[in-house]
């Protein structure tokens, strides 16, 4: 990520609701926002850091809470946050936590620590060779991975604010 054109990305935010597990989605997107919000003050929003954001299952109904979606206005690199609602790689998501439809206080309340745990873990990426997950530990935890894209969120949106181009 450091090899970025600053000021011609087109910042994409995909998010997979998953029925109740949507919950995780927004304890990492609640994350990344105070990550903007300690660079760029209190004010700063999730929606003023993306050019398009959609989302699957209950995921356009977050979109709705950051109330924002706008098309590029010019050609670019694309940087895409997607995220979604536990896999096949993710061994937290067992038993009732696995289920879409359960929406117990104790449930939502675990599905809020799974979200929590997985800022934790390290970093893990699709190999699209095999279609198995790989874990980058090399590249730091999600949580260390946010606070980076958090920075290149924040550069960029200065540069598009200052009339840079």
């Amino acid at each position: 990520m450091e090899h970025q054109p600053f000021g011609k990305l087109i910042r994409v935010l995909i998010i997979d609701g998953g029925g109740v597990r949507g919950i995780i989605p927004v304890v990492i997107l609640e994350f990344l926002e105070s990550q903007l919000q300690k660079l760029d003050g209190e004010d700063a929003r999730l929606a003023d850091y993306f050019d398009i954001i959609t989302g699957t299952n209950t995921g356009p109904l977050q979109t709705k809470r950051i109330d924002r979606c706008s098309m590029p206005k010019e050609e670019g690199r694309f940087l895409v946050l997607s995220l979604g609602t536990g896999s096949a790689q993710d061994e937290t998501l067992v038993g009732v936590t696995s289920y879409v439809d359960v929406a117990t206080k104790k449930n939502l309340k675990n599905l809020v620590k799974v979200g929590e745990e997985l800022l934790k873990k390290p970093i893990s990426r699709l190999d699209l060779r095999t279609g198995e997950y790989v874990s980058s530990s090399d590249q730091g935890t999600n949580e260390e991975a946010l606070i980076r894209l958090a920075a290149i969120l924040s550069k960029e949106k200065q540069l598009r604010t200052s009339g840079f181009r």
